[in-house]
């Protein structure tokens, strides 16, 4: 999804199972643009890439133990560029307490609760702030939140809880761009009458 809308530029994607990546190699046969890595977050500690414009890190960081957090934070600050994104998508912590107590059958081996202010103090110790913040559902009601964080520019980081959102977020452009929507339909079993 994301290479239909890099056009310019490369895509560096990691995932910790070499079976996903080859997956995801002959699905983006033919694409040029975009370099698979497959293992942990280390990586990316001697690649080459530098100057990520976006890091997106959808369903990623409530599967690595919370205390790996902010080394794995840090990595992934060496290789922003100023301007960079970081685009994040994580179960609602709510969420995955409920199902650790009334369905622990659906969570994986690793699935944490991450909460929102472990997230701000983790970023901004790598001088990040939270520029974007918001609940939704799919399944259930508010079940994931999508944050944005970009690179402090000498504004204080502590913002007393309060977030401006933007009229048009990244998250709504990129979803207009890759058509989330219509994907997410096709996933939706139809209700039965």
């Amino acid at each position: 999804l994301l290479a239909e809308v890099v056009t310019e530029g490369k895509i560096v994607s990691l995932d910790i199972s070499p079976e996903s990546i080859a997956v995801a190699k002959d699905f983006n046969r033919g694409r040029k643009n975009i370099e698979f890595l497959a293992g942990t977050i280390d990586a990316l500690v001697n690649h080459e890439c530098k100057g990520f414009e976006f890091i997106v890190l959808f369903d990623v960081l409530e599967h690595i133990v919370l205390g790996e957090h902010l080394r794995n934070i840090g990595i992934l600050a060496t290789k922003a560029g100023p301007q960079c994104r970081i685009v994040i998508n994580i179960p609602n912590p709510q969420h995955t307490n409920y199902l650790r107590e009334h369905d622990p059958s659906s969570l994986q081996i690793i699935d944490e609760a991450v909460t929102t202010e472990f997230m701000i103090s983790n970023w901004q110790k790598h001088g990040y702030s939270l520029n974007y913040f918001k609940t939704y559902g799919i399944w259930a009601s508010e079940e994931y939140q999508l944050m944005v964080f970009h690179k402090s520019v000498g504004a204080p980081t502590n913002t007393g809880g309060l977030v401006a959102i933007p009229r048009t977020t990244p998250f709504q452009t990129l979803r207009r761009r890759l058509n989330l929507r219509r994907i997410v339909r096709s996933m939706v079993p139809p209700q039965s009458k």
